[in-house]
Parts: C-alpha cells; sequence; structure tokens
C-alpha cells in the first residue's frame, strides 16, 4: 500500500479464497522506492531501484508469503527471471554483465555464468508461454503489441493528457494497462493526477474492461494491479480489492 503523502510503501498479504488477512503491513528499510517482482514458489519477490525516479530495477528483497519475514535480500543484483525454486539475475561486474542462479528461499548463489548467457535466454524463451498462473505490469512498447489495441489505446489517449510511460500485461489474446492522466488544476491547488484502467481484446481492439483505481495521485506509481489464475486483481481508491475474471 503506497501513501504518496508519507512516501512510505508497505506490503500486505490477504488470503485468495476469502480476503481475510494472512500476514499485515512489512516495511523494508527504503521507504519509497519499492516494487514488486515475482511471486514465487511461496515467496514474493520485491524489487528496489537503480537510481529515484529511473525505471531500473536494482536490489532485490525475499519475503515468506506464508508470515510476511524477510528472507533474504541482495542490493546489487537485478531480477531477470525465475523457474520452480530458482530465481535468476544479473548485476554488472567490470563492465560486464554476469547472471546469476539464486536459492529462492535463502537467496544462496547455486551457479554464476560468466562467460555466455547463452542457455539462460533459451531457458528463458522456454518459460514465457508456459506459465500464465501470475503476471506483474511492466514497460510496454507499441511495437509488441497488435494493431488494433494500439488503434484502442489511442482513441482513449486522446480524450485526456497521459502522464507517464505505458505499463501493462499482455496475456494470450488479452492486453490490460493502466494510464495516468492530468487531472483538471484549480489555481493554487497541487496538480492530481487519475489512474485508470483498461482490458483490450488483442484481436479486435475491443474494449473489454475500463474502470478508475484513483482520482487524487500526485504521481505515477508501478504495480497498480496484477493477474493471478485468469482474474485481473486491483485496488480502488486505496481500499477496495476487486477481482474481475479476464476471460468469462
Amino acid at each position: 500500500m503506497r501513501q504518496e503523502g508519507e512516501r512510505t510503501v508497505r506490503f500486505f498479504c490477504l488470503r485468495e479464497r476469502d480476503g481475510t488477512l494472512q500476514w499485515p503491513h512489512r516495511a523494508l528499510h527504503e521507504p519509497w522506492w519499492l516494487g514488486i517482482e515475482a511471486l514465487q514458489d511461496d515467496t514474493l519477490l520485491i524489487h528496489g531501484y537503480a537510481q529515484p525516479n529511473l525505471p531500473e530495477h536494482r536490489g532485490l528483497y525475499a519475503l515468506s508469503l506464508k508470515t510476511g519475514d524477510l528472507l533474504w535480500q541482495a542490493p546489487d543484483v537485478t531480477y531477470w527471471f525465475g523457474k520452480s525454486d530458482a530465481v535468476y539475475v544479473v548485476k554488472t561486474v567490470s563492465d560486464r554483465q554476469v547472471a546469476m542462479e539464486l536459492d529462492v528461499r535463502t537467496g544462496v548463489i547455486r551457479r554464476e555464468y560468466s562467460d555466455s548467457l547463452e542457455e539462460l535466454y533459451r531457458l528463458q524463451n522456454s518459460l514465457l508461454d508456459a506459465n500464465e498462473s501470475f503476471a506483474l505490469p511492466r514497460p510496454l512498447e507499441e511495437e509488441e503489441l497488435p494493431e488494433a489495441v494500439i488503434r484502442r489505446m489511442r482513441t482513449i489517449d486522446t480524450r485526456y493528457q497521459v502522464i507517464g510511460d505505458l505499463e501493462g500485461i499482455r496475456l494470450r489474446d488479452r492486453v490490460v494497462y493502466n494510464r495516468y492522466t492530468r487531472n483538471a488544476q484549480n489555481p493554487g491547488m497541487m496538480p492530481t493526477l487519475t489512474n485508470r484502467i483498461y482490458v483490450v481484446d488483442c484481436a479486435n481492439g475491443r474494449l473489454l474492461h475500463a474502470d478508475v483505481l484513483d482520482t487524487s495521485a500526485h504521481i505515477p506509481v508501478p504495480d497498480s494491479f496484477f493477474v493471478k489464475d485468469a482474474r485481473l486483481y486491483y485496488i480502488k481508491n486505496g481500499k477496495a480489492l476487486t477481482a474481475i475474471s479476464l476471460w468469462k
């Protein structure tokens, strides 16, 4: 949960079956520049940033999904992808990229890849279409989206003054994304943004779902939503958890 006024972010966990609290708010030593990277093998992976106000992820924190306890942290690595109980990360060593396989529960280095990353590229590609159970938004480029989706996005964007980059999830024949737009500003008042979420059909560009997440944000923040087991989850106005089926 992000508190813009305090510039703090805390994490909590609800049970999927009934929405009851699994564990309450957890805070890390970095109060604000954090985001959810992945959920893997009952472990929540949280990323930091290389520098404030820049999108490059750096630093990794692992929390137990059952208790919320901090299991391990690695401040100088960047998450690449994961498989089962392994996390693959990269770091810069002497101006070159080195990859490592970490144990997701302990953070212990199992293997280093310093000569070639080709083996890991093949492994990552084999996983892209195999795991649809959980997905978080990531930066999207128009070049990777179907033309029908781009046309729909542009039609929607013409209605508002869009702020920030495009972030979303492409899953099978659906694209889920959110946009921050500038609100009309009253003299003497702090500028505010509205955060809207959309679900678009890749085949024909049809708008399948739209909702307003927040009407008084001050800055764009990441991780407004996620997809788990074909359901889209998001929080409206910082209070109400909403879940919708992407395929009815």
